[in-house]
């Protein structure tokens, strides 16, 4: 999680793809760019969730994963989240969380490649 595209650009190169994309953001959108220095990819979401994106910002980028294990459903609420998901070192609790996950798009070429579906939908090509 990143606060702006201001801190992307420390970590990762920003592509054409990516500027077009960029439009987008903040929002339900996870690109996947080609990282810097020791980095060989980088996933950039700057949320559209303001707690998040000041938290990045005063801290630096924020390691984030889904809030369930791999093959189960979406979890929604703190406590069915720490039920399932032992050994976390810290949770803020902002109430239940709405919506589904971030698309995931692979942003390194020059066409975006949908890594996973999720809320934000793909412009059509006219639009994008």
């Amino acid at each position: 999680i990143f606060s702006d595209w201001e801190q992307v650009e420390k970590y990762a190169e920003r592509s054409e793809l990516a500027s077009r994309l960029a439009t987008y953001l903040p929002g339900q959108l996870t690109l996947v760019l080609k990282g810097k220095g020791d980095l060989p990819s980088v996933g950039v979401r700057i949320p559209d969730n303001e707690f998040c994106r000041r938290l990045a910002g005063s801290y630096g980028p924020v390691t984030a994963t889904s809030a369930n294990l791999s093959g189960r459903a979406e979890l929604s609420d703190l406590s069915e989240i720490i039920n399932q998901v032992p050994n976390i070192d810290l949770a803020v609790d902002a109430g239940a969380l709405s919506g589904t996950a971030s698309t995931v798009i692979d942003a390194r070429g020059k066409e975006p490649i949908i890594l996973r579906q999720g809320a934000w939908q793909l412009p059509s090509e006219a639009d994008f």
